[in-house]
């Protein structure tokens, strides 16, 4: 009361009478800050607010950290097998994406920034295609690639999911003492996927190739429940994001 009525407040049964000439104060805080400015806000003691958490199952941020431990697990097993990780952009052009064949709906922005990032991306291999084709236009001859990240589909409860993208092109290793030059081979990338879901206790099995739309596709399995796919990307495909082979 002191402080306030210093500054031409009145308080009267603990309640403040704002003078005429305070347009500025207009609410509780207002007058908290007045008596904080003159106390001294040094002499306010320093606290975090309590925060209340969820069930896993109740919150899509706690659900996150859960599995932290086990994407770090995964980032190292991964990187320990010569990939390199990626973070794309969750928006694409709807138009690019079904030239390249990731045909049907999309989840569309309303208010898009631009037409060419007017789709939430249904899949993470796109972005990493053109990251490859990025560093190819720069000389680099070929690599191996991994992004963990969030995709969008237009059907189903669950329109939102996190997904693993593994991508190899060109000359992934170069030939030198060590032996010959290796290149990029869908074989081997199944078997690198495979070793790396072993070690979370995890066996994967896989079908034969057939044709696509992007060119050619197995069915990646746990058990019965269909877990992926393994692509052989037609060359056609690649060069309309970015990557000629």
């Amino acid at each position: 009361e002191e402080i306030l009525g210093g500054l031409g407040f009145s308080v009267e049964n603990g309640v403040a009478v704002v003078p005429s000439h305070r347009g500025d104060v207009s609410r509780e805080a207002d007058l908290v800050e007045e008596v904080a400015r003159i106390r001294g806000y040094d002499r306010i003691p320093e606290s975090l607010p309590p925060l209340a958490y969820l069930p896993a199952s109740c919150d899509a941020t706690a659900a996150a950290g859960h599995h932290a431990p086990l994407r770090r697990r995964l980032r190292t097993l991964l990187a320990g097998r010569g990939f390199a990780e990626c973070v794309t952009f969750s928006l694409d052009d709807p138009k690019v994406l079904a030239e390249a064949g990731w045909s049907g709906e999309f989840l569309r922005l309303s208010l898009p920034l631009a037409e060419n990032l007017s789709a939430l991306r249904p899949a993470l291999l796109p972005g990493l295609v053109r990251v490859a084709g990025h560093n190819a236009n720069r000389g680099l001859g070929g690599g191996r690639l991994f992004e963990i990240g969030r995709v969008f589909s237009p059907r189903g409860e669950q329109q939102e999911g996190e997904s693993l993208a593994l991508l190899e092109w060109g000359e992934t290793q170069p030939a030198g003492w060590w032996g010959k030059a290796v290149f990029a081979d869908p074989h081997r990338l199944l078997a690198d996927l495979s070793g790396v879901l072993a070690s979370f206790g995890v066996e994967i099995a896989w079908g034969d190739f057939a044709l696509d739309p992007r060119g050619l596709a197995a069915p990646i399995r746990i058990g019965p429940k269909m877990f992926g796919e393994i692509l052989d990307l037609d060359e056609a495909r690649t060069k309309g994001l970015g990557l000629e082979r």
